[in-house]
């Protein structure tokens, strides 16, 4: 098995997830931009505020007041009262040459289409939580488009740069990969045709916004390279090498071999992070490789709020290769992959991760299946620990072969490290001599478990775990049981269960499955 990476990632990641915390809401009451009658608000002079805790500001005397004024500032602090969030839940249009600002003590969550007009229009976010690039975040319909990059744009007093193509992005961002950069609109990337290298090709020490918005059909495809994806490298080193709010649709990311290959970015270290953002396609790879749904290895850094429904498949020899992460040594939270994931003879696959631990709030659902033995493949982790509050729901398979026996779980395939177990709600199947388990297919003796449950009526196992000598700690739960109400641990601040959303199963409030 790999050995532990040479970093103290536990700490590391932590500062992070500190700084990048977007993606979830702040409690409190809400100023909603809305198809809604205003109520609550006094607008006048440039300005509108509440005047009770929650207030509704109807979208187009938004628009009428910004025709009428030139310049408007929504604001969550009235005369001796005090909202909270921003919530703009009706599509908004600006005015050309206007200047609109959303000025929020908490966060400010997009949910509908906002379109900021031409001619130096201009748009201001506000937000005070979430640190330096505060808390905004998008719904499912929710994004920012602009009509010119001649536009304004600032979140937080940052000015960024706008950018409308993704040739215009990678040729900024190669040019001067420390600055800030935001996408205009969505972009089919099918007109650039095959990359043969990373677009952002140098190590991205800057932040890049893209505003909810999608770029499709991005298609690279490499002999090989150390890191391949839409961004090579994101480097935290300065403070940010940030990626948030992108939607990468059908994407195809293929290499004959890369050391670290991802959707989004092929390598994170320094504490860089991918928040909000999700990936769909196929990302396909040969040996010794990282491979994942969003990224192939993360050294330091952190993974938040996202998502991956993408193939993903890396060969023989010690490849790691996750539907989400291929190798991970920082920390994942409140993110799920869908996508089925394959690796060859002595790889490390995971239906979320390959190979690594610190991963809180997260579920997998995609089949995870290993061809020629001396692998080891979970349901939602390959090899590692550090594990909380997390499920896999996939069926694990293997065949034996050359490489020796190996090792399947429903969640996790060898357990090398200390950390904390969860349920699988998946099928288990095992060829040959294969260690199989509802949860953990090797021993877990130097484990902890808590909130640690497997669903007894899709794997057909007695036993949650392979091999194990602390079996006592893991409890099994019916598909009915598991349907019928979150599972002891699982805060319903975090999880829910809706009949019609995940088949019933639990999901993520601020982070759930696409219909």
């Amino acid at each position: 098995m790999r050995q532990p990476f040479e970093t103290n990632y536990y700490i590391a990641s932590a500062v992070v997830l500190l700084a990048l915390s977007g993606g979830m809401q702040v409690a409190g009451a809400d100023v909603v931009i809305s198809a809604k009658a205003t109520a609550n608000m006094d607008c006048g002079g440039g300005s509108c505020e509440p005047t009770a805790p929650d207030a509704v500001l109807n979208a187009k005397d938004l628009e009428n007041l910004l025709a009428q004024d030139g310049n408007v500032r929504v604001m969550t602090t009235g005369q001796n009262v005090e909202a909270t969030n921003i919530v703009v839940s009706a599509r908004v249009a600006t005015p050309d040459s206007t200047s609109l600002t959303l000025d929020a003590v908490g966060a400010i969550t997009v949910e509908a289409p906002v379109s900021i007009g031409s001619n130096t229009a201009e748009l201001e976010l506000q937000s005070g939580t979430g640190g330096t690039l505060g808390n905004i975040s998008f719904g499912p319909k929710g994004h920012i488009t602009f009509g010119s990059i001649s536009d304004l744009f600032n979140i937080n007093g940052a000015v960024f740069q706008l950018a409308a193509t993704l040739p215009d992005l990678a040729k900024a961002a190669n040019a001067r990969p420390a600055g800030f950069y935001a996408l205009t609109n969505g972009y089919d990337a099918s007109a650039d045709g095959t990359y043969h290298s990373p677009p952002v090709g140098a190590a991205f020490t800057g932040y890049f916004e893209a505003l909810g918005n999608t770029i499709s059909n991005l298609k690279i495809k490499a002999a090989e390279g150390e890191y391949l994806g839409l961004f090579a490298h994101l480097n935290g080193n300065g403070g940010f090498g940030v990626v948030r709010n992108l939607r990468l649709g059908n994407a195809s990311v293929v290499s004959d071999h890369a050391s670290d290959i991802g959707a989004i970015a092929g390598f994170l270290e320094q504490n860089a992070g991918i928040l909000q953002s999700s990936a769909t396609g196929e990302v396909k790879t040969g040996d010794s490789s990282s491979a994942g749904g969003i990224v192939g290895f993360i050294n330091s850094g952190s993974l938040v709020s996202s998502w991956s429904s993408a193939k993903v498949t890396a060969g023989n020899a010690f490849s790691d290769v996750g539907g989400l992460i291929g190798a991970n040594a920082g920390t994942i939270r409140n993110s799920f992959a869908t996508g089925d994931v394959s690796g060859g003879e002595l790889s490390t696959a995971g239906g979320l991760v390959g190979y690594g631990g610190s991963i809180t709030g997260c579920f997998a659902t995609g089949n995870v299946h290993t061809e020629g033995g001396g692998a080891t493949a979970g349901g939602l982790l390959g090899d590692g620990g550090g594990v909380e509050n997390s499920y896999a729901e996939g069926n694990v398979s293997g065949t034996s072969g050359g490489g020796g026996t190996n090792a399947l779980g429903g969640l996790i395939g060898y357990a090398d490290f200390s950390g904390f177990g969860n349920y699988s709600t998946g099928t288990v199947t095992g060829g040959g001599s294969d260690l199989v388990g509802g949860v953990i297919g090797m021993d877990i003796t130097h484990h902890v478990y808590r909130h640690t449950y497997w669903d007894t009526t899709t794997s057909g196992l007695a036993q949650g775990a392979g091999r194990s000598r602390r079996d006592e700690k893991l409890k099994g739960l019916t598909s009915r049981r598991l349907r019928s109400g979150l599972p002891p641990g699982f805060s319903t601040g975090v999880w829910t269960e809706t009949e019609k959303i995940n088949r019933g199963f639990p999901y993520l409030i601020d982070n759930p499955p696409p219909k």
